[in-house]
């Protein structure tokens, strides 16, 4: 993310919320009316080590999720629906053993989609 000091100091900055701060300040900024785009190339090529599975998973990694995930649906960013399907399918990844998520991350998204290469 890239973002003006002004606007960080409107949202408060970085606020406590386990580890998914820089998620939670991404909306803040969003709610706030920050112009949000994504830029189709890649800026950087980002290695996953053998670690970042596991400590992106666990009860209590579910549980900062979820209460991530009913903030949203209390402000309005998310509608019942998406609140539903995001509490189903990113608790249950954060759920998922190490080795399943290192296989999905590796199969599906490690690899890069069509004409990314």
């Amino acid at each position: 993310m890239m973002y003006r000091v002004a606007a960080l100091d409107r949202v408060g900055r970085y606020q406590p919320f386990g580890k998914m701060e820089d998620y939670w300040l991404g909306v803040q900024l969003i709610a706030d009316g920050a112009r949000v785009e994504n830029i189709a190339d890649p800026l950087l090529r980002y290695r996953v080590g053998s670690g970042a599975f596991a400590r992106r998973g666990g009860w209590a990694e579910a549980r900062t999720e979820w209460k991530l995930q009913r903030e949203l649906l209390r402000m309005g960013f998310v509608t019942r629906t998406q609140y539903a399907r995001n509490v189903v399918m990113k608790g249950a990844y954060r759920l998922l053993p190490a080795a399943v998520k290192r296989v999905l991350f590796r199969g599906l998204i490690g690899r890069g989609l069509p004409g990314d290469r």
